[in-house]
């Protein structure tokens, strides 16, 4: 090794970084890493049920968004999950 790849450059976190440790980590990436090695993460939101959750619009009366959104705020809840609930009790009881 000449004096050039001994010579600091930085340091990160403490460590003196050199020619040398450059060209290690370059070789490294070089290669490549795993998704685990880089801390990939699913993102978006979690699977319902058996798969990919369907999206459906749905018209109410003024009346029954009115009592829709006083669940909402009773339950301290949001739309969504007062609507699944309420299906999930009719298919349940029906």
């Amino acid at each position: 090794m000449s004096k050039k790849d001994e010579e600091i450059l930085g340091y990160s976190k403490g460590i003196p970084i050199t020619q040398s440790v450059i060209d290690a980590l370059a070789a490294e990436a070089e290669r490549g890493y795993t998704p685990e090695q880089l801390g990939y993460k699913k993102r978006g939101r979690p699977t319902m049920g058996s798969g990919v959750a369907k999206t459906i619009q749905v018209k109410l009366s003024p009346e029954l968004h009115k009592r829709l959104c006083s669940r909402v705020e009773f339950d301290q809840s949001c739309v969504s999950d007062v609507v699944r609930d309420a299906l999930e009790f009719y298919f349940e009881t029906a």
